[in-house]
């Protein structure tokens, strides 16, 4: 998943499931995107009239909204952002993008922080604008496109002799 199971956008939330139940590794990215989106009034106004104006409202709505939660908790938008995909046992691993060693140390200090589940459970409660999941697993399942397994690097008619043997190993000890 990329920017889609946020505090802010939990559409990718059925495909995560789905893929952990197929035993499929779960690699969620950009947990952090969502607090690029909150948008100045300046900019908010020149989305006035596009047809995705509600949509950019709403987002900055919730991320004002999550801000403010945050902030009645004592609550680092980093640690909360680092800390929310955690809360989904179903991901294997979330890739941050850290661009330079300081946000390296930021992060690892955000995620040291002891994060109550009482945040989540508020948030829980908080209609977000781009929660309404993609698909269904049904559908997901439907549409997959049938696994086929990988084909052999060489097949065995190709292999030389020496291969076929053992004797292109290198030597051990």
């Amino acid at each position: 998943t990329y920017s889609d199971f946020t505090p802010l956008n939990q559409t990718a939330r059925n495909t995560i499931r789905l893929a952990h139940e197929l035993g499929v590794g779960v690699i969620n990215a950009s947990p952090l995107s969502f607090m690029l989106r909150k948008l100045s009034a300046d900019h908010l106004r020149r989305y006035e009239g596009h047809p995705e104006y509600p949509l950019v409202e709403q987002i900055s709505k919730d991320f004002d909204d999550f801000a403010a939660l945050c902030q009645q908790r004592n609550v680092a938008l980093l640690a909360a952002a680092l800390h929310f995909p955690l809360t989904n046992p179903a991901i294997d691993i979330t890739l941050t993008g850290p661009a330079n060693v300081q946000e390296v140390q930021s992060s690892v200090e955000a995620l040291k922080s002891v994060m109550s589940a009482d945040l989540w459970d508020a948030w829980a409660n908080h209609s977000v604008g781009v929660n309404t999941p993609c698909a269904s697993p049904q559908t997901l399942l439907r549409n997959l496109p049938t696994l086929q397994p990988k084909a052999p690097r060489m097949d065995e008619s190709r292999r030389s002799e020496g291969d076929k043997a053992g004797r292109d190993r290198a030597p051990e000890g």
